[in-house]
């Protein structure tokens, strides 16, 4: 996400390159080539909004360059500008068209991810992770169990199903005195754990390993990640319809970054709040982010060590 928001900055800074160009250069030298990357750079990056925007600030910012160097005529200023006009348009048109892509794919994604089918592997793995989690000596022996019911559903359904049918998962085990949480991910958002402070931590894994129900492509290594859950901490677990609701600019929500702020503005009213108030307050805060748009569903689970008593 951080690379992404640093991302956005590209399209300003081909300006800010081409006004410096301009600058150290004599004036027969015209960084209008480099002003029109901008709103190609921005295509892929924002909004409609920010393209449209990035498309006038460099038609601006060429026309200020040009009455600088006193060369805005026909061929260095009202060409450039139209040209100028005519890639935002381009911009605009290849950021709508990945737009619609994308749509297209999170419809196969809802269709695959909803109805039967998703009935059926759901519960295979709620039948095989029952059976093995008390037969299982580990997590890596139970994360096996739950491949093998997976890919024999695969199988059993035949088709696409067979080869594209997976699960992303998040496995956690608490040590008997709740002192650590033991994390094994399977492609799926990390939680995030907020300490009796109010402090999140991203419990992110020590190496990435996909989800569930692809060993047909390859093997990967499932790491077994430990982590401290101290007295009074709330783990947070969350699909990737929260991690991926995103805003009109196209900035995905941030719950390490916002779930601090939504647990103390609660407690300045008065009271620390519990888990069900956090993933309500949570669930808001996501319906603000996007503007009341639901674009996937969400799942949210929030699972709290009581702090230890004033005594001990």
């Amino acid at each position: 996400m951080v690379q992404l928001r640093r991302a956005k900055w590209i399209p300003l800074g081909v300006i800010v390159l081409g006004v410096v160009l301009d600058l150290v250069t004599p004036t027969d030298v015209t960084s209008a080539p480099l002003l029109m990357a901008a709103p190609v750079a921005a295509a892929p990056l924002l909004s409609l909004r920010g393209i449209i925007a990035i498309g006038v600030l460099a038609m601006a910012v060429h026309a200020a360059l040009a009455w600088h160097d006193g060369t805005f005529g026909w061929q260095r200023g009202v060409a450039n500008q139209l040209t100028l006009l005519a890639v935002t348009v381009l911009a605009v048109l290849i950021n709508r068209s990945l737009e619609g892509r994308d749509a297209r794919t999170r419809r196969v994604g809802d269709v695959r991810g909803k109805g039967l089918g998703a009935v059926n592997a759901v519960c295979a793995d709620l039948g095989a992770f029952r059976y093995a989690a008390d037969e299982a000596e580990d997590l890596p022996g139970l994360v096996a169990a739950l491949e093998r019911a997976l890919l024999r559903e695969g199988g059993r359904r035949g088709g696409q199903e067979q080869d594209e049918g997976f699960t992303t998962a998040l496995i956690a085990e608490f040590a008997d005195d709740l002192g650590v949480v033991r994390v094994v991910n399977r492609g799926h958002p990390p939680p995030v754990l907020l300490d009796a402070q109010g402090r999140a931590t991203v419990l992110e894994p020590s190496e990435e390993a996909p989800p569930l129900g692809m060993s047909g492509l390859g093997t990967w290594w499932c790491p077994v990640d430990t982590f401290p859950f101290p007295p009074g901490a709330t783990l947070i677990c969350y699909t990737d319809g929260v991690t991926e609701a995103r805003d009109e600019s196209g900035v995905f929500y941030d719950a390490s970054v916002r779930l601090p702020f939504l647990v103390h503005h609660r407690a300045l009213i008065g009271y620390p709040a519990s888990p069900a108030q956090i993933l309500h307050l949570l669930i808001e805060d996501v319906g603000h982010h996007t503007g009341g748009r639901i674009q996937d569903d969400q799942a949210l689970l929030a699972l709290h060590r009581p702090p230890l008593p004033p005594h001990a």
